[in-house]
């Protein structure tokens, strides 16, 4: 019995170690830049500005706006009155803040859609400092804008409170992910031309500090993995095709020792066995002394 529970601990080692690898196999880094390969990060500070900028969309059913080169065309969010800038966040700073924005003809009709998820509002942050270096190579992370509320033709009822959460890794101060959603028990109603204040609450979380470390060259340990598309399917395959077989030859192995036993078991108390196994005795029959 003994043998049976040491060989199924090998086994159990041996499942875990070929899932552990598929799962490696598996991970892609994230992000990479345009050229598909791993950036250089240069690190936020503390209280460094995080700018917030906009998938650009036609109020003609929200599709985004592209350039002459056909990429997406991101702007800054719509300016605050009280600082008549764009919004900013300020990195791993928690703040509560009201940014009011002028509901001109073109934004409050994309506010329509927003409201009515015709159209998603699509924004993005940095996931390094330089701004500039980030937009040409596609180092961000998205931050959409759930809005809660009514869309009618000619006002909307809107939920203008607004939670942020934005998530930095461990080790290293660069940005993961981010959303926003409408965290209010009221609406307010505005009208094309109406100022819309939208009372900001944003915090910042972090990830725990990894507990095993597998890839110790990227930027920082563990972080900024996303699963590609196939590992449900592929990993899922490769790991049922793993278990299959090592039940197959758990079964084999465990039949192989339980006969044996059982067969020294049966001439011991001089109980019939098959006759291959026993030559003596008629019809297999094994007497006890």
């Amino acid at each position: 019995m003994r043998s049976l529970l040491i060989l199924d601990k090998m086994l159990f080692v041996v499942f875990i170690c070929a899932a552990q690898a598929m799962n490696n196999r598996n991970k892609d880094w994230f992000l990479l830049d345009k050229q598909d390969n791993i950036p250089e990060f240069s690190e936020y500070t503390n209280g460094d500005t995080v700018p917030v900028t906009c998938i650009q969309r036609r109020i003609d059913g929200g599709i985004h706006k592209i350039d002459a080169r056909k990429n997406i065309i991101f702007k800054g969010f719509p300016k605050c009155k009280e600082t008549n800038d764009f919004l900013r966040f300020s990195y791993k700073t928690n703040q509560d803040f009201t940014c009011t924005i002028h509901l001109a003809d073109e934004l409050f009709h994309l506010f329509q859609l927003y409201i009515h998820e015709d159209a998603p509002f699509s924004c993005r942050l940095p996931i390094i400092k330089e701004k500039k270096t980030a937009d040409k190579h596609g180092l961000s992370v998205p931050l959409t804008f759930n809005f809660r509320g009514r869309s009618s033709e000619n006002y909307i009822d809107i939920d203008n409170n607004m939670n942020v959460i934005v998530q930095a890794p461990s080790g290293y101060n660069s940005i993961v992910s981010a959303v926003g959603w409408s965290s209010g028990t009221n609406l307010t109603r505005v009208i094309v031309g109406d100022y819309l204040p939208l009372h900001f609450s944003v915090r910042w979380l972090h990830n725990a500090e990894p507990k095993y470390s597998n890839n110790i060259e990227t930027p920082f340990t563990d972080g900024f993995y996303a699963l590609p598309n196939s590992v449900s399917y592929n990993f899922g395959k490769q790991l049922t095709l793993v278990g299959l077989v090592i039940g197959i030859l758990s079964s084999i192995i465990t039949y192989y020792i339980s006969y044996n036993f059982l067969l020294k078991k049966t001439k011991k108390f001089g109980f019939p066995v098959p006759n291959k196994f026993e030559d003596g005795g008629e019809n297999g029959l094994v007497k006890k002394d």
